[in-house]
Protein backbone atom coordinates (compact mmCIF):
# COMPACT_ATOMS: atom_id res chain seq x y z
CA UNK A 1 0.00 0.00 0.00
CA UNK A 2 1.34 3.00 -0.91
CA UNK A 3 1.86 6.18 1.96
CA UNK A 4 2.42 9.96 1.48
CA UNK A 5 3.99 12.85 2.95
CA UNK A 6 1.61 14.76 5.81
CA UNK A 7 2.89 17.95 3.51
CA UNK A 8 0.57 19.71 0.96
CA UNK A 9 0.38 17.37 -2.42
CA UNK A 10 0.53 20.71 -3.94
CA UNK A 11 3.20 23.64 -3.07
CA UNK A 12 2.64 26.91 -2.67
CA UNK A 13 3.16 29.04 -5.81
CA UNK A 14 6.69 30.18 -5.77
CA UNK A 15 7.35 34.02 -7.23
CA UNK A 16 8.77 32.53 -10.26
CA UNK A 17 5.54 30.50 -10.56
CA UNK A 18 3.43 33.59 -10.40
CA UNK A 19 5.59 35.19 -13.18
CA UNK A 20 5.31 32.40 -15.47
CA UNK A 21 1.82 31.68 -15.12
CA UNK A 22 1.24 35.52 -15.72
CA UNK A 23 3.12 35.71 -18.91
CA UNK A 24 1.30 32.29 -20.41
CA UNK A 25 -1.78 34.54 -19.18
CA UNK A 26 -1.24 37.34 -21.94
CA UNK A 27 -0.10 34.88 -24.53
CA UNK A 28 -0.30 30.78 -23.74
CA UNK A 29 1.97 29.90 -26.61
CA UNK A 30 4.80 31.96 -25.29
CA UNK A 31 7.93 30.46 -26.20
CA UNK A 32 10.48 29.39 -22.89
CA UNK A 33 13.02 31.41 -24.40
CA UNK A 34 10.99 34.36 -24.27
CA UNK A 35 9.66 33.58 -20.74
CA UNK A 36 12.96 33.56 -19.68
CA UNK A 37 13.93 36.64 -20.87
CA UNK A 38 10.73 38.57 -19.79
CA UNK A 39 11.25 36.85 -15.87
CA UNK A 40 15.12 37.18 -15.97
CA UNK A 41 15.87 33.83 -15.49
CA UNK A 42 17.93 31.19 -17.21
CA UNK A 43 15.63 28.74 -19.65
CA UNK A 44 16.38 25.75 -17.82
CA UNK A 45 15.06 27.07 -14.48
CA UNK A 46 11.72 28.22 -16.72
CA UNK A 47 11.38 24.22 -18.05
CA UNK A 48 11.73 22.96 -14.59
CA UNK A 49 9.04 25.09 -13.16
CA UNK A 50 6.86 23.98 -16.10
CA UNK A 51 6.84 20.88 -15.46
CA UNK A 52 6.08 21.34 -11.90
CA UNK A 53 2.82 23.48 -12.86
CA UNK A 54 1.52 20.97 -15.36
CA UNK A 55 2.00 18.48 -13.05
CA UNK A 56 -0.47 20.23 -11.22
CA UNK A 57 -2.58 20.69 -13.62
CA UNK A 58 -2.23 24.99 -13.53
CA UNK A 59 -0.84 24.93 -17.07
CA UNK A 60 -4.24 22.99 -18.23
CA UNK A 61 -6.41 25.34 -16.37
CA UNK A 62 -4.67 28.17 -18.84
CA UNK A 63 -5.55 26.15 -21.95
CA UNK A 64 -9.18 25.56 -20.96
CA UNK A 65 -9.79 29.44 -21.03
CA UNK A 66 -9.98 29.70 -17.06
CA UNK A 67 -7.60 32.68 -16.07
CA UNK A 68 -5.50 32.37 -12.93
CA UNK A 69 -6.77 35.48 -10.94
CA UNK A 70 -5.24 36.58 -7.99
CA UNK A 71 -7.60 34.98 -6.14
CA UNK A 72 -7.91 31.46 -7.82
CA UNK A 73 -3.82 31.67 -7.19
CA UNK A 74 -4.43 32.14 -3.79
CA UNK A 75 -6.76 29.25 -3.62
CA UNK A 76 -4.07 26.72 -5.02
CA UNK A 77 -1.64 27.86 -1.99
CA UNK A 78 -3.89 26.13 0.39
CA UNK A 79 -3.41 22.12 1.37
CA UNK A 80 -5.39 20.14 -1.23
CA UNK A 81 -6.44 16.39 -1.35
CA UNK A 82 -6.07 14.89 -4.83
CA UNK A 83 -8.69 12.43 -5.76
CA UNK A 84 -6.85 11.34 -8.50
CA UNK A 85 -9.41 11.36 -11.12
CA UNK A 86 -7.59 13.62 -13.82
CA UNK A 87 -10.18 15.10 -15.14
CA UNK A 88 -12.38 16.19 -11.86
CA UNK A 89 -8.92 17.20 -10.20
CA UNK A 90 -8.02 19.70 -13.28
CA UNK A 91 -11.71 20.97 -12.46
CA UNK A 92 -11.00 21.82 -8.94
CA UNK A 93 -7.46 23.14 -8.94
CA UNK A 94 -5.52 20.04 -8.25
CA UNK A 95 -7.93 18.79 -5.59
CA UNK A 96 -10.44 19.38 -2.56
CA UNK A 97 -9.35 21.71 -0.27
CA UNK A 98 -8.77 20.34 2.95
CA UNK A 99 -11.53 20.70 5.79
CA UNK A 100 -14.09 21.95 2.54
CA UNK A 101 -17.39 19.79 2.08
CA UNK A 102 -18.24 19.69 -1.61
CA UNK A 103 -21.87 18.59 -2.62
CA UNK A 104 -22.30 16.22 -5.94
CA UNK A 105 -25.48 16.93 -7.67
CA UNK A 106 -26.45 14.33 -10.26
CA UNK A 107 -29.92 12.61 -10.87
CA UNK A 108 -30.88 8.94 -9.71
CA UNK A 109 -28.64 6.53 -12.16
CA UNK A 110 -25.86 9.11 -12.87
CA UNK A 111 -22.84 7.18 -11.64
CA UNK A 112 -23.34 9.43 -8.37
CA UNK A 113 -22.04 6.53 -6.00
CA UNK A 114 -20.15 4.81 -8.36
CA UNK A 115 -17.62 8.13 -8.92
CA UNK A 116 -18.00 8.08 -4.99
CA UNK A 117 -16.42 4.51 -4.51
CA UNK A 118 -13.88 4.91 -7.33
CA UNK A 119 -12.92 8.37 -4.94
CA UNK A 120 -12.90 5.96 -2.03
CA UNK A 121 -10.70 3.83 -3.48
CA UNK A 122 -7.94 6.22 -4.74
CA UNK A 123 -8.08 8.02 -1.48
CA UNK A 124 -7.10 5.11 0.47
CA UNK A 125 -4.49 3.68 -1.55
CA UNK A 126 -2.83 6.76 -1.63
CA UNK A 127 -2.50 6.70 2.52
CA UNK A 128 -6.25 8.90 3.48
CA UNK A 129 -8.57 7.46 5.85
CA UNK A 130 -11.58 7.45 4.71
CA UNK A 131 -15.43 7.37 6.51
CA UNK A 132 -17.85 5.76 3.77
CA UNK A 133 -21.18 6.56 4.81
CA UNK A 134 -24.13 5.31 3.17
CA UNK A 135 -27.66 6.22 3.40
CA UNK A 136 -29.24 3.56 0.97
CA UNK A 137 -27.01 0.75 0.82
CA UNK A 138 -26.03 -1.88 3.23
CA UNK A 139 -22.47 -1.77 3.63
CA UNK A 140 -21.87 -5.72 2.45
CA UNK A 141 -23.80 -4.29 -0.57
CA UNK A 142 -21.03 -1.63 -0.97
CA UNK A 143 -18.09 -3.90 -0.46
CA UNK A 144 -19.50 -6.40 -3.33
CA UNK A 145 -20.74 -3.64 -5.52
CA UNK A 146 -16.75 -2.13 -5.15
CA UNK A 147 -15.48 -5.60 -5.43
CA UNK A 148 -17.06 -6.22 -9.00
CA UNK A 149 -15.09 -3.15 -10.12
CA UNK A 150 -12.14 -5.22 -9.01
CA UNK A 151 -11.43 -2.68 -6.02
CA UNK A 152 -11.60 -4.98 -2.63
CA UNK A 153 -11.32 -2.59 0.15
CA UNK A 154 -11.12 -5.47 2.99
CA UNK A 155 -7.56 -5.43 3.49
CA UNK A 156 -7.78 -1.75 3.84
CA UNK A 157 -10.57 -2.07 6.47
CA UNK A 158 -7.91 -4.51 7.90
CA UNK A 159 -5.66 -1.64 8.58
CA UNK A 160 -7.98 0.98 9.39
CA UNK A 161 -7.65 3.03 6.24
CA UNK A 162 -11.38 2.70 5.11
CA UNK A 163 -14.43 2.67 7.57
CA UNK A 164 -17.84 1.65 6.11
CA UNK A 165 -21.21 2.11 7.82
CA UNK A 166 -24.62 2.33 6.68
CA UNK A 167 -28.26 4.59 7.23
CA UNK A 168 -28.99 1.55 10.21
CA UNK A 169 -26.56 4.04 11.90
CA UNK A 170 -27.94 6.96 11.64
CA UNK A 171 -31.47 6.74 10.75
CA UNK A 172 -34.49 6.69 12.76
CA UNK A 173 -35.75 2.96 13.89
CA UNK A 174 -38.27 1.63 11.70
CA UNK A 175 -41.05 1.03 14.31
CA UNK A 176 -40.75 4.73 15.30
CA UNK A 177 -40.19 5.97 11.43
CA UNK A 178 -44.13 7.96 11.82
CA UNK A 179 -43.52 9.36 15.46
CA UNK A 180 -40.60 10.72 14.11
CA UNK A 181 -42.30 11.65 10.62
CA UNK A 182 -44.44 14.22 13.19
CA UNK A 183 -41.98 15.40 15.23
CA UNK A 184 -39.21 17.34 13.27
CA UNK A 185 -37.77 18.63 16.32
CA UNK A 186 -37.56 15.36 17.79
CA UNK A 187 -36.25 13.80 14.49
CA UNK A 188 -33.35 16.52 14.36
CA UNK A 189 -32.44 15.74 17.95
CA UNK A 190 -32.09 12.15 17.25
CA UNK A 191 -30.60 12.35 13.61
CA UNK A 192 -27.66 14.80 15.18
CA UNK A 193 -26.76 12.89 17.83
CA UNK A 194 -26.41 9.70 15.93
CA UNK A 195 -24.33 11.79 13.64
CA UNK A 196 -22.38 12.56 16.65
CA UNK A 197 -21.90 9.40 17.79
CA UNK A 198 -20.25 8.18 14.65
CA UNK A 199 -17.54 10.48 15.15
CA UNK A 200 -16.31 9.28 18.31
CA UNK A 201 -16.75 5.77 16.81
CA UNK A 202 -14.46 6.71 13.27
CA UNK A 203 -12.25 8.41 16.01
CA UNK A 204 -11.68 5.20 17.88
CA UNK A 205 -11.56 3.34 14.98
CA UNK A 206 -8.95 4.96 12.96
CA UNK A 207 -6.62 4.64 15.93
CA UNK A 208 -7.70 7.72 18.15
CA UNK A 209 -7.34 10.10 14.99
CA UNK A 210 -10.19 11.42 12.33
CA UNK A 211 -10.83 10.70 8.85
CA UNK A 212 -8.80 12.83 6.10
CA UNK A 213 -12.01 12.18 3.94
CA UNK A 214 -15.97 11.51 4.47
CA UNK A 215 -18.02 10.70 2.09
CA UNK A 216 -22.22 10.93 2.46
CA UNK A 217 -24.19 8.87 -0.08
CA UNK A 218 -26.74 10.83 -0.01
CA UNK A 219 -27.98 13.54 1.99
CA UNK A 220 -31.56 13.54 0.57
CA UNK A 221 -32.25 10.58 2.43
CA UNK A 222 -31.58 13.10 5.55
CA UNK A 223 -33.28 15.82 4.28
CA UNK A 224 -36.64 13.46 4.14
CA UNK A 225 -36.96 13.35 7.33
CA UNK A 226 -36.09 16.86 8.34
CA UNK A 227 -37.86 20.36 7.72
CA UNK A 228 -35.90 23.06 5.96
CA UNK A 229 -35.39 24.83 8.97
CA UNK A 230 -33.73 21.68 10.70
CA UNK A 231 -31.95 20.38 7.61
CA UNK A 232 -30.07 24.30 7.75
CA UNK A 233 -28.99 23.62 10.84
CA UNK A 234 -27.99 20.15 9.89
CA UNK A 235 -25.89 20.87 7.20
CA UNK A 236 -23.93 23.99 9.20
CA UNK A 237 -23.39 21.84 11.82
CA UNK A 238 -21.76 19.70 9.42
CA UNK A 239 -19.67 22.12 7.87
CA UNK A 240 -18.64 23.27 10.97
CA UNK A 241 -17.45 19.82 11.96
CA UNK A 242 -15.33 19.29 8.89
CA UNK A 243 -13.54 22.55 9.09
CA UNK A 244 -12.93 22.54 12.80
CA UNK A 245 -10.92 18.89 12.28
CA UNK A 246 -9.87 20.05 9.09
CA UNK A 247 -12.07 16.96 7.40
CA UNK A 248 -12.78 16.96 4.08
CA UNK A 249 -15.84 15.68 2.31
CA UNK A 250 -18.37 15.09 -0.37
CA UNK A 251 -21.81 14.47 0.05
CA UNK A 252 -24.18 13.38 -2.95
CA UNK A 253 -27.38 14.38 -3.62
CA UNK A 254 -29.98 13.87 -5.74
CA UNK A 255 -32.11 17.51 -6.11
CA UNK A 256 -35.29 15.55 -8.30
CA UNK A 257 -35.73 13.66 -4.85
CA UNK A 258 -36.39 16.59 -2.61
CA UNK A 259 -38.33 20.04 -2.18
CA UNK A 260 -36.64 22.37 -4.51
CA UNK A 261 -36.23 25.43 -1.47
CA UNK A 262 -33.98 22.65 0.48
CA UNK A 263 -31.50 21.68 -2.74
CA UNK A 264 -31.68 25.43 -3.53
CA UNK A 265 -30.25 26.66 -0.54
CA UNK A 266 -26.91 23.82 -0.18
CA UNK A 267 -24.01 25.78 -0.45
CA UNK A 268 -20.79 24.09 -1.30
CA UNK A 269 -17.75 24.89 0.91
Amino acid sequence: MKTKSKKSEMKQLSPIDQKILECLEKDPRMPITEIARKINVSRVTVSNHLKRLRSENLIQLLFTGQRLSPLIKKSLQVERIPTRIGIFDSYIGGGLPRGSMLVLYGEIGSGTSTFCQHLAWNLINNGYRCFYFSLFQLEDEIRQQMFSFGWDVRPFEKSKHLMIRDSFQLMPPPDEMLEYLMDKKKTFQVIWEKYSRLKDVSHLYFKNRYPDFVIIDSLERISHFLSFEYWQVFWDLVIQFGKSLQITGIGVFHPETVDSKIHSKIPAH
